[in-house]
């Protein structure tokens, strides 16, 4: 990780801290005009919002697709007037990644059974990578809903929130794992046997292995219709969509893909490519950033 890197994620992080001085501050200004005048109102909604979410990897080498990401909350509005409300709450977010290699391929020092020191190089073809993350959020946004008519009015709301990572695992699988071991002393290149690990290993495919994340700092935004009910009750149907700001891959990186073990050669242990490098040098991934995008239907009842 470099210091072009470092100095975006501590700008990104300071720009976040001052936007919610900034909000606090004119909140604190407009309740306080509210409590004065005493016309405080407020309302309950729960939602839900989706279908599409995408881990954005930061490398144009990489493929990857949009996939499947639903979310669901509840939040609390505070009108400072009739027309402008702040909204904060608590909201769950899950996000599906897919990280497509056609060819995969990492060499690094390594020691075999006899404690004789080698290079170990491994081929991987067609390696495929899902990830499963998931993320409760704390938004804090501010709405405002058009002087329409009664029934039907135009809103809008964009803020931020903070994102804590629940859960995060991975799972890989590759057409071919191709194994050799390099021994410079004896200018020796071993591609069997297969007991010391060096082979044609066939399908590859690991279990599911947890990812550690980073806390997460979204930009948000959603438009749409707000319909009122003669209850005072209303429903929101909008589009909306978050854009993670904060590179979410943990500073400790520099593991293998594919793990030799001294103790048991055959049996290889694994690391997600959001960790791993390339031959101990290069990052596989520059940085993980998080999108959701798509409907959001929400049912507010007016206290």
């Amino acid at each position: 990780m470099n210091l072009k890197f470092n100095s975006r994620t501590g700008s990104t992080q300071i720009a976040v801290r001052c936007l919610l001085v900034v909000l606090f501050v004119v909140v604190g200004q407009f309740v306080q005009a509210q409590v004065n005048e005493s016309t405080i109102r407020s309302e309950v909604s729960i939602y839900v919002n989706g279908p599409f979410s995408k881990l954005s990897y930061g490398n144009a080498n990489i493929k990857t697709s949009i996939n499947d990401g639903i979310g669901f909350g509840v939040n609390y509005g505070l009108y400072f007037t009739d027309y402008i409300t702040l909204r904060s709450g608590i909201e769950y977010q899950y996000f599906k990644g897919n990280a497509t290699f056609t060819q995969m391929q990492g060499n690094y020092d390594a020691i075999d059974p006899d404690g004789e020191r080698f290079e170990f190089r491994y081929n991987l073809l067609d390696y495929q990578e899902k990830q499963n993350v998931s993320y409760v959020q704390v938004p804090l946004l501010i709405q405002y809903e058009s002087r329409g008519q009664k029934t039907t009015h135009f809103y809008i709301a964009g803020g931020i929130k903070l994102g804590f990572n629940v859960s995060a695992d991975y799972q890989a699988e590759a057409d071919n794992l191709l194994t050799s071991g390099y021994y410079a002393q004896y200018d020796a290149l071993l591609d069997a046997p297969r007991f010391i690990g060096f082979g044609n290993f066939g399908n590859y495919k690991t279990s599911k292995e947890d990812l550690k994340l980073r806390t997460n700092y979204i930009a948000s935004f959603e438009t749409g219709i707000k319909i009122n009910s003669k209850k005072k009750n209303a429903i929101y149907i909008g589009l909306f969509i978050d854009y993670g700001l904060k590179n979410l891959i943990d500073e400790q990186m520099g593991a293998n893909t594919i793990q030799y073990q001294p103790s048991n050669p055959s049996a290889f242990s694994s690391n997600s490519v959001i960790t791993s490098t390339q031959s101990g040098a290069t990052n596989y991934l520059n940085e993980l950033r998080t999108l959701s995008f798509g409907y959001k239907i929400r049912y507010g009842f007016s206290l």
